[in-house]
């Protein structure tokens, strides 16, 4: 399944290497780069497990069309990587190969849905569109908000645990560039599995 090119990244992580000191009892600055690394790719571990955007950032989803099977239920478009705050544009190829923005009154964006799907409004119709792959580009907002403390306590909390465990790890065994170690651990996919979205690959 393909994921969302990210248009613009978050701009915080959900947990700050002195979270992560705190929690392990770390007490060296030493490794603090080594700490923020950690953090970045264990946190993109966790969203891919969870199928989940914990920080708010832009995505941009290709379609090959509005009925695009790989995201398209039964007529709805459903966004991943939820929650959803908000849908910036929808850009389509029209008949004449000419970019053309979906004006919002004819569609509606159901955000309680998990993950948020896309409908037509009542009585619209879908555009023409010309023959080509993705001829139409979905931009969004997803993440819990837009500074580590929106993201739930839950989550930073495996964040936290599985950092210090894959530390703790790298420094047992006197790895100087952990690099096989940074992904998610057992106990971190537990801890996230609730988290979890049932759609798109991720059940």
């Amino acid at each position: 399944m393909a994921n969302p090119a990210v248009a613009t990244a978050p701009a915080a992580e959900p947990i700050a290497a002195a979270d992560v000191k705190s929690h392990g009892r770390i007490s060296t600055s030493a490794d603090d780069t080594l700490l923020g690394t950690l953090i970045t790719a264990i946190r993109e571990d966790a969203e891919a497990y969870t199928g989940r955007a914990f920080v708010n950032r832009t995505l941009d989803l290709y379609l090959d069309g509005f009925d695009d099977p790989r995201f398209n239920v039964d007529g709805a478009i459903w966004l991943p990587f939820p929650p959803v705050s908000s849908v910036t544009s929808i850009k389509y190829q029209d008949q004449n190969d000419d970019q053309q923005t979906w004006s919002t009154d004819q569609y509606v964006v159901d955000y309680n849905a998990e993950p948020a799907r896309i409908t037509l409004a009542y009585g619209a119709t879908l555009p023409l569109l010309y023959p080509k792959v993705a001829n139409v580009v979905i931009r969004y907002v997803a993440g819990y908000g837009a500074a580590a403390a929106n993201v739930p306590e839950s989550i930073k909390l495996a964040l936290r645990q599985s950092v210090t465990t894959v530390y703790d790890l790298a420094r047992a065994t006197h790895m100087d560039s952990p690099f096989e170690l940074r992904q998610l651990p057992l106990s971190g996919r537990r801890m996230l599995s609730k988290y979890r979205v049932l759609t798109f690959g991720h059940g």
